[in-house]
């Protein structure tokens, strides 16, 4: 069974889900990232937004042109479904569409920064926890020899290490975004 990569697919998973965690979590400032990979309902099919339009941050602001006038009304439906998360107002021109955003308060950092914080320990328990399976299952395994248990452990350690610090680094970068914004 190959016991690896289904560990990586599944820390993978887990790994985009707090990338789209992280995505609710506003920084008080424009960001383009947090844009990007936006799901919208375009061409019979869910797209990210980056593979429908262009960004200009001006300021405060977001200019967002769209590619095809003919899903703005879409583009501006998924920017709207999240512009209480992203701190913006939605407008649209018939053309493109704007995202004015409102700075944070400093409450509001110290608490964005403590859910974040609670949110990133989360996602390395559920990441813990699927190394703790396969480590359960590898070490239930007769066929596999002894040495080759082994190896696979540590690789599975390895691999987790690896998804752990992602996800460290992504949440310091949002916490680094919060306190500037």
């Amino acid at each position: 069974m190959d016991y690896l990569g289904e560990l990586k697919k599944e820390l993978e998973s887990i790994f985009l889900d707090f990338k789209l965690a992280l995505l609710k979590i506003r920084t008080g400032k424009p960001s383009i990232d947090d844009l990007k990979i936006l799901k919208v309902r375009a061409y019979e099919s869910e797209m990210e937004l980056k593979d429908l339009a262009t960004f200009l941050v001006e300021g405060m602001v977001i200019n967002v042109n769209v590619f095809d006038r003919s899903i703005l009304g879409n583009v501006v439906s998924a920017l709207q479904s999240q512009s209480s998360s992203l701190g913006a107002t939605v407008s649209s021109d018939g053309v493109s569409v704007k995202l004015k955003f409102h700075p944070l308060t400093e409450e509001e950092r110290v608490n964005k920064i403590n859910q974040l914080s609670k949110l990133e320990e989360s996602f390395k328990v559920r990441m813990r926890l699927k190394r703790q399976d396969t480590n359960s299952k590898i070490k239930s395994d007769k066929t596999l020899r002894e040495d080759d248990r082994e190896n696979l452990l540590s690789e599975v350690q390895r691999t987790l290490d690896n998804f752990v610090e992602q996800v460290s680094k992504l949440a310091d970068e949002k916490k680094a975004q919060i306190k500037e914004g």
